[in-house]
């Protein structure tokens, strides 16, 4: 392209993409190993090939982290590239959600223009949930990344009742379920909808889509069926179902449950639970290897220096990060890790992780309760209105069908209007009633909220009551995001909006075209400060990475209105540092080096020593995995020396009670107490 053909338009996407990758890349260093839960997981998936395929939590093959692996593959390729550090880890998500603006803009600029792809690409890149979570390694940024693809060649599909861009968006869409399983096919109602109102025979529309579903229960399915068909002795446990299954976990905790609010992923630990009886034999027969003989699987042994953190057992780490005196900049649920707290006593209908202090109270408001709305609503009302505008224009088209002459252009925009209303009522009803939603949850609203804003305001500007619905929609869509900001602490930021404001509503009275196109500049950006305000805070302070967010709580160092306890156990102190210096000294080699009561106990000891760690009771320490005829086979076949006492996993269970009777208790300087098991009977 010479420099002749390129126009202002180009210069504003270049500005609006760098803009994305600036909020998204910037200074990701201070974000340390992000979510611990999924960092040690990928530390584990790159010990062994059969970690990384099951997405294991540990090395070991005990457990399984509580999605599919699609994600964390990401993020273990990465890491192979960049190292595992912060940049390796996040680098996945932070690419992906500066690809979404890019995205946006492309689907919305082939039907409406430049200047509406640039504004919808804009939002997005200016959503503050959706900039959070770029800087994180949670996987909803990879998900929606993927959905976005699958929208690009579902919009081409309708156009051309294409088939292979059907099978195209549905790969993606598949994709996206190995990524997060059902909240990936949210969306799937608004591909079917839109090729089926594309132009076309509905005959071969009908025949598409049999082809199209299958190719998409393919893709999703793979993965679930081959691991589900292995034996339980032969894989780890899948972490956060209750059967052991990757069906239970899709349709429960990955499901259904979201909307019910009903969580956890069994009964206790090894009580009236399903037996985790497994043994790894050798292709050829003989007895099994232990996970510490690093030709095991052949990528990368538990104690390699570059992971570790350490050197040789028991000489001092060298790299690891330095004790800030905080965990993630923003308190933390105990036990917690993608912002759960003790699942088993918390179902998210009231308060904690998940409930009302999180997310708002259910209801038809809730988008703009005081938790969410800050997040990503700034652009909600315009959005709302096209939905409401689109439902009457269908109503008036079915009256008067016979005289309205359909167009390919007029097609192709009623087809992209009615796409991206698909896209967002149904995840506004879900956000809105869901009993265990996170906050961070909504950033699946910010593509739909950017396109249909965007077309509203192209609509409300070339429309022949422009001089008075140009500025009553302005101000109403002001007074909103006003009363976002009011309820908060920077009440500063209203002082530019209302001044571009003025100044843009005093020009737009002007009939000259130069007074009319800078009265636009300035309406946007009165409309714009807010959201870019806050979405400077997850770039300028270190985010809570188990429940991201952003505004001036960030700034405050509060947790958004949830009461969390400080976590210690993402940075190393001297206390931690005893713990780690003990097992790296007596390592000798096991399957696990230790067993503790849940991941959040786990995670910090694999990311600061590389060792196999077992997490008896899951994610949340509430998976019914383990029982006592299965440890005690452990402990005698030489696979499990030390288990560690906790409030949690040393309470009155038969497991608990057999460790402290048969083990030998290690107090460490430290206060913790470590139970040899070596001489256990």
């Amino acid at each position: 392209m010479s420099l002749k053909k390129i126009k202002w338009q180009d210069y504003v996407l270049v500005g609006i993409l760098i803009l994305a990758f600036c909020l998204n890349f910037w200074a990701l260093s201070k974000e340390g190993y992000s979510n611990e839960y999924y960092s040690a997981a990928v530390k584990s998936m790159l010990s062994n090939a059969k970690a990384f395929f099951y997405g294991s939590f540990d090395s070991g093959l005990y457990v399984t982290v509580d999605k599919p692996p699609l994600g964390l593959w990401l993020q273990a390729l990465s890491s192979m590239v960049f190292g595992l550090n912060s940049f390796g880890l996040i680098f996945p998500s932070a690419f992906a959600g500066s690809m979404c603006a890019m995205l946006v803009y492309s689907m919305v600029k082939k039907v409406w223009g430049d200047a509406i792809g640039l504004i919808g690409a804009g939002i997005v890149a200016t959503t503050p949930i959706l900039v959070a979570l770029s800087r994180t390694n949670n996987m909803d940024m990879i998900l929606l990344f993927f959905l976005l693809c699958g929208a690009n060649f579902i919009l081409k599909a309708a156009r051309q009742q294409s088939l292979k861009y059907y099978l195209l968006a549905m790969v993606f869409l598949g994709l996206g379920f190995n990524v997060k399983m059902l909240q990936a096919f949210m969306v799937l109602p608004a591909f079917l909808l839109v090729y089926f109102m594309g132009k076309g025979k509905l005959l071969n529309k009908i025949w598409h889509t049999i082809i199209a579903v299958c190719v998409l229960a393919v893709v999703s399915l793979s993965w679930s069926v081959y691991v589900d068909s292995v034996p339980a002795s032969e894989r780890p446990y899948i972490g956060s179902s209750n059967t052991n299954s990757v069906f239970n976990l899709v349709m429960g905790y990955n499901g259904l449950s979201r909307l019910t609010g009903q969580q956890g992923g069994g009964n206790g630990l090894g009580v009236d639970g399903n037996s985790l009886d497994r043994t790894i034999s050798n292709e050829d027969g003989s007895a099994p290897r232990q996970i510490g003989d690093s030709s095991y699987f052949g990528i990368i042994a538990p104690n390699d220096n570059d992971f570790n953190g350490g050197k040789a057992s028991g000489e001092e780490p060298t790299n690891l990060p330095q004790d800030d005196g905080s965990s993630d900049g923003a308190p933390q649920i105990d036990g917690a890790q993608d912002g759960r707290d003790n699942i088993g006593t918390n179902n998210g209908n009231t308060g904690g992780a998940g409930g009302e202090s999180e997310s708002g109270a259910k209801g038809v408001l809730r988008l703009y309760s005081a938790q969410l709305a800050g997040l990503v609503s700034w652009f909600l009302l315009p959005a709302i209105g096209m939905v409401v505008l689109a439902g009457v224009y269908c109503v008036y088209w079915f009256i008067k069908r016979k005289t309205i002459v359909l167009t390919d252009q007029r097609r192709d925009k009623i087809n992209n209007i009615v796409f991206w209303c698909a896209w967002l009522v149904p995840m506004a009803v879900f956000f809105s009633i869901g009993g265990f939603i996170h906050r961070y949850y909504v950033v699946m609203l910010c593509p739909a909220i950017a396109a249909l804003a965007a077309i509203a305001a192209t609509l409300i500007w070339e429309s022949v009551h422009k001089r008075w619905l140009v500025p009553l929609s302005f101000i109403a869509t002001l007074a909103v995001q006003a009363f976002i900001v009011s309820r908060t602490s920077w009440l500063w930021v209203l002082i530019p909006m209302l001044i571009c404001a003025v100044l843009g509503l005093a020009l737009f009275l002007a009939k000259k075209k130069a007074f009319q196109i800078t009265s636009a500049i300035l309406m946007l950006a009165a409309l714009f400060i807010a959201p870019m305000a806050w979405s400077l805070t997850p770039v300028l302070y270190k985010i809570n990475s188990t429940i991201p967010n952003a505004g001036p709580d960030m700034a405050s160092g509060g947790g958004g209105g949830i009461s969390m306890p400080q976590s210690n156990k993402s940075t190393t102190n001297a206390s931690s540092s005893v713990l780690y210096d003990y097992l790296l000294a007596n390592y000798d080699g096991e399957r696990w080096a230790v067993a503790v009561s849940s991941s959040n106990d786990a995670a910090p000891i694999i990311l600061e020593t590389g060792l196999p760690v077992m997490a008896v009771g899951g994610f949340s320490g509430n998976d019914s995995i383990l029982t006592l005829d299965t440890l005690k086979e452990y402990v005698a076949e030489g696979e499990l020396r030390y288990y560690m006492a906790s409030s949690r996993n040393g309470g009155t269970s038969e497991i608990s009670t057999w460790v402290q009777e048969n083990g030998t208790a290690v107090e460490l300087s430290n206060g913790d107490t470590l139970y040899d098991l070596s001489q256990a009977k």
